[in-house]
């Protein structure tokens, strides 16, 4: 849908984070593999938040349906945001977005997180360890997707405007805090 690509731009990414698939602390579910036998059993049975359509947190939750060879009913929300709260409110079964956006809701107990959409486990601050779904469905390894945050800039943006922001953007990231 675009004339450019990523070879088109300077990128500055300053973060980013795994995805997670959670459900609200009240669902019977309590793994993946519950949730998995769910969805076979009776397909897009289960609605799933996350952002837009062809987002990261839609493609992770696709990836996830074809390696388990399942379909969710899929609820498209304009943010993480909107789509946690759909979980939070029973409109949504499952949700799936970053770890980072759901830490507090985990934290606190309001979500319950079945697996990281990932090839490799988190472990949660509070030392829980949450299972990468990967290490089940490996397929989810063909659609490499990862969230990153950050700008980009036009590769034929004047260098002395490039090397400016490279140079700051250099000395922010490296600054402590």
């Amino acid at each position: 849908m675009s004339e450019t690509t990523s070879k088109d731009w300077a990128h500055f990414i300053e973060a980013g984070a795994p995805g997670v698939l959670s459900v609200p602390a009240n669902s019977s579910y309590q793994n993946l593999d519950e949730l998995v036998a769910a969805l076979k059993a009776k397909p897009k049975s289960l609605k799933a938040g996350a952002s837009i359509v062809g987002c990261v947190w839609h493609t992770k939750l696709l990836a996830l349906g074809r390696a388990a060879d399942v379909r969710f009913q899929f609820l498209p929300f304009a943010g993480s945001n909107p789509s946690q709260l759909a979980a939070l409110t029973g409109k949504a079964d499952v949700v799936l977005t970053s770890i980072s956006e759901q830490a507090e809701l985990i934290e606190s107990g309001k979500l319950r997180p079945l697996a990281m959409i990932e090839m490799d486990a988190y472990e949660f601050p509070a030392g829980k360890t949450i299972p990468a779904a990967g290490a089940t469905y490996s397929k989810i390894a063909d659609v490499p997707v990862s969230q990153f945050l950050g700008l980009a800039l036009p590769v034929d943006t004047p260098s002395v405007i490039l090397e400016k922001v490279t140079a700051a953007f250099d000395r922010v990231m490296s600054s402590p805090g």
